[in-house]
Order: structure tokens, then sequence, then C-alpha cells
């Protein structure tokens, strides 16, 4: 390999790494930002901090993705990638788990009389629910678009 393209090489990876540190730093920072200025509201009860603890988190989350989609280098390599989608497959395989054994048998053990499950398992079953049809939606989209 010539020295020029391992010198391109170096340099792209170098981007890539930088690009990646300053997408986490400024993630990071909004929810230190965030979490800071909440502790604060807590002690002075002034709106005015709640609201710009808020706008410190949603500033920092547009200031990533533009990092994430504008910038000049894509912050994942395949191996990445790869990782996340495993990684995200395993954590869709155990909500479903926890769905399709929590959602009956909370239902069938409260008609029974047996056990009441405490109300935020309710909302929590709902809400694994809903990531579940949103998950078939955007898997019948993606279908498509590659069909």
């Amino acid at each position: 390999m010539p020295p020029e393209n391992l010198a391109n090489g170096q340099n792209h990876l170098a981007r890539r790494k930088r690009y990646r540190r300053l997408y986490f730093g400024v993630m990071a920072a909004g929810i230190v930002g965030y979490l800071v200025l909440i502790f604060v509201w807590n002690s002075v009860e002034s709106d005015v901090i709640a609201v710009a603890a808020v706008g410190i988190y949603w500033l920092a989350f547009v200031i990533a993705l533009g990092i994430h989609h504008l910038g000049p280098v894509e912050l994942e390599d395949e191996r990445q990638r790869e990782v996340g989608e495993k990684a995200a497959m395993v954590s869709v395989m155990a909500v479903g788990f926890v769905l399709i054994l929590g959602a009956p048998g909370s239902v069938t053990l409260e008609q029974t009389g047996v056990y009441t499950a405490p109300s935020w398992f309710s909302g929590m079953m709902w809400g694994y629910a809903l990531l579940f049809g949103i998950y078939a939606l955007a898997h019948g989209y993606m279908k498509r678009q590659y069909s």
C-alpha cells in the first residue's frame, strides 16, 4: 500500500475518532447540563430554570443530530454498525419475551384475584406493546424500501 493511502486512511480514522468524541461529548454535556439545572430547579423552584434545563438538553440533541447526519465522516464503521444491530435485536427479543409473558400473565392473575400488579406494570406493558407496534410499522416500511 502506498504511503499516501496509509496517511489518508489514518487521517480518516483520526477524523472519525474526533467527531465521535465531539458527538458523545455534546450528548454528555446536554445530559449533565439538564441534570444540574434540574437539581438547581428543585432548590430554587423557578420555572425558568426548568425550561432552560430542557432547552439545553434539546439543543445538545439537535447539535448531536447535526454532527451525526451532516458531519464530514460517518461516526461508525461496519463493525460498530453490526454490533449495534445485534444489540438492538437482543433488546427487542428481551422486551418481546417480557411482553409475551407479562401482559397475559398479569391480566389472568388479576382477573382470578391471585395477584394485582402495580399500576406502573400495566403502563410498562402498554409501552412495550407500542414499541412493538412501531417496530412492526418500521419493519414493513423498510421492507418495502428494499424490495
